[in-house]
């Protein structure tokens, strides 16, 4: 594999990728609890140790968690929907989800949007195209994607498309 799409810049991930200067989107995470649930922790902190929290696997959730994470009972799995059926059965106390993804998966589900609760923002991350340090035309991919990715946006398709397609992010 060259590249890999989906990759967020943190400190394991930059001992295996290289990088271009610029993000493709950002795209925020937040803290997801059962619909019934009145917690409203304002960081990552002050959740209590064994704090139940389910999470998509290999997805990267930011430093600070990174931190953290050795506090609570940690429940990985592939998929979205099955963090939201575990929050409704109460298997797990919270979820990390990406804001986009949380969304589209109940609507996938045919859940309205209150069938969980959104809490704190968890972080926003820069998504990238990460290039392989293993193949020797890494440097110089990420250096022309940089410079495709600027013409995209000098041009208005980079947003044009971004907005066909609705992934959140904002024009920097």
């Amino acid at each position: 594999m060259d590249a890999g799409y989906n990759v967020t810049r943190q400190q394991k991930t930059e001992n295996e990728f290289i990088f271009g200067q610029h993000p493709i989107l950002q795209a925020r995470a937040y803290w997801y609890f059962p619909a019934a649930s009145k917690l409203n922790f304002q960081s990552v902190e002050r959740l209590p140790d064994g704090y139940r929290v389910g999470c998509i696997i290999d997805y990267e959730y930011g430093d600070t968690y990174e931190q953290e994470r050795h506090r609570f009972k940690e429940t990985k799995v592939p998929r979205q929907s099955q963090l939201i059926k575990m929050l409704q059965q109460g298997r797990i106390d919270a979820a990390l989800m990406f804001e986009e993804e949380a969304n589209q998966t109940l609507r996938d589900m045919s859940l309205p949007s209150d069938a969980i609760t959104r809490g704190m923002l968890n972080h926003t991350s820069d998504i990238y195209l990460a290039f392989s340090r293993k193949n020797p035309q890494s440097p110089n991919n990420a250096k022309m994607f940089d410079l495709g990715l600027k013409r995209l946006k000098e041009s208005g398709e980079y947003f044009q498309l971004l907005n066909n397609v609705g992934p959140e992010t904002s024009p920097h």
